[in-house]
């Protein structure tokens, strides 16, 4: 996980601050500018981590689409049934 957060700190630093540092002068400007970026970053920048190249907004989309196709094409029950040993646990 920490590999992945000093990424993204480096990704911030050479995509936003390198290129806004004279924004610094004034924080409240700058907040908003990195509001805007990080905004951006994680609904149209392409990550290329992804699958297919896509923003994170973009992957979650097809996840989820991924995930309802998969339980529509395997019919998973969504009641509860017994175990062999009777106790009572619930099919997701």
């Amino acid at each position: 996980m920490n590999a992945h957060l000093e990424r993204f700190n480096r990704t911030i630093q050479e995509e936003f601050i390198d290129y806004h540092s004279f924004l610094l002068l004034n924080p409240d400007e700058f907040n908003r500018k990195l509001i805007d970026y990080l905004i951006f970053y994680n609904t149209e920048r392409v990550h290329y981590a992804f699958q297919n190249k896509l923003s994170p907004v973009q992957f979650m989309l097809s996840l989820k689409q991924r995930s309802s196709l998969y339980f529509l094409q395997n019919k998973i029950p969504l009641r509860s049934q017994e175990c062999k040993s009777g106790c009572g646990y619930t099919i997701i």
